[in-house]
Order: C-alpha cells, then sequence, then structure tokens
C-alpha cells in the first residue's frame, strides 16, 4: 500500500496541524487529559468543531456534506500519527484486513506522535 501523500491529503494535514495548534482546542484537550480516562474522554465542543470542518464524515460523499476521502486515503492520515514502534505494524495490520474484508476486528492500542 503506498502511504505517500497526494495534494489533498498534505492540505488536510495542514488543517489538522493548525487545528491542533489553536490555543483553544490545546486547552480543551489539555483538560481531557488531565481527566486521565483517555478511551472514554469526549469532548462536544470539539467534536463540533471538528464536524464543521468535515472531518467526522472525512469517507461521505461531497454531496453529503463529507469529503469523500476512499478507506485508503483514510488509512494514510491516521498513519501519520504513529511513530515507528514495532507494535503498530500489527495495527496497521489489523486495520487492512477490516478494510479488505469489511468486518470489525478486535480493538488494538497504537503508539501514536506527540
Amino acid at each position: 500500500m503506498d502511504f505517500e501523500l497526494d495534494e489533498r491529503q498534505k492540505e488536510l494535514r495542514r488543517e489538522f496541524e493548525e487545528f491542533c495548534l489553536d490555543e483553544d482546542n490545546r486547552r480543551i484537550l489539555a483538560e481531557l487529559a488531565d481527566e486521565g480516562d483517555y478511551y472514554n474522554a469526549h469532548s462536544w465542543e470539539l467534536f463540533k468543531k471538528m464536524a464543521e470542518r468535515g472531518w467526522i464524515s472525512l469517507n461521505w460523499p461531497v454531496e453529503y456534506g463529507g469529503r469523500g476521502y476512499t478507506p485508503e486515503e483514510m488509512m494514510r492520515k491516521w498513519t501519520e500519527l504513529t511513530t515507528d514502534n514495532p507494535l503498530n505494524q500489527r495495527g496497521f495490520e489489523i486495520t487492512e484486513r477490516a478494510i479488505k474484508t469489511g468486518k470489525r476486528q478486535k480493538p488494538y492500542l497504537l503508539e501514536l506522535k506527540r
């Protein structure tokens, strides 16, 4: 699978970076981190901001408010956030299997960049 980004994906990456560097968003993320429950933490405020940018529905067709990304394009985006830790390769394999088979796979953890 090719993990190189095209121009559309590079623009989306820039949008993500700007979003994460925004002071208000950083405050919200810090508050969530302070709660200590990373698996259940949720912010409706951040969710709304992400939805307004079309990020919740990246793979939805454009005519329905999404961005029209393919499953392969979606996979490229989250893989940018992972470290080179070998345990992440297992997560890639599980995700590829889910994409190829269309079947839900067991949850897994990844090591992400800060």
